[in-house]
C-alpha cells in the first residue's frame, strides 16, 4: 500500500513515497529512488499498531526502533492495512 508519507530518497525536486507491504509473517517499510530504505520487522511485533485519525497517520508499534513509524494514508487505507496485520496473526494461529 501506498502511503502519503515522503522521505528523501535522492530525488532531486520531491520526496519518495514510502510503501508499507504485508507478508505472512513480516512488515516492509520502503522507499525507491536513488538510495534505498527498506526495513522489515516481525508482524508479530505490530499488534498495538493503530490508525490515529487525528493525524490522518497509520501508527506502528513494531516494538523496536522504526526510522518511520507514522505513515501518512486515508482512513480506508490505514484501516485496509490493520486488517491485514491483524489477519496475520490469526492466519498462523
Amino acid at each position: 500500500m501506498r502511503s502519503k508519507t515522503r522521505v528523501d530518497a535522492g530525488r532531486w525536486l520531491w520526496g519518495t513515497r514510502l510503501w508499507i507491504c504485508v507478508t505472512e509473517e513480516h512488515v516492509v517499510v520502503l522507499a525507491a529512488a536513488r538510495r534505498h530504505y527498506i526495513q522489515r520487522f516481525p508482524i508479530v511485533d505490530c499488534q498495538g499498531s493503530h490508525y490515529c485519525h487525528t493525524t490522518g497517520e497509520l501508527v506502528i508499534e513494531a516494538g523496536e526502533d522504526l526510522q518511520f513509524s507514522r505513515l501518512a494514508m486515508s482512513p480506508t487505507d490505514g484501516l485496509c492495512v490493520l486488517d491485514a496485520l491483524k489477519g496475520g496473526v490469526s492466519a498462523r494461529s
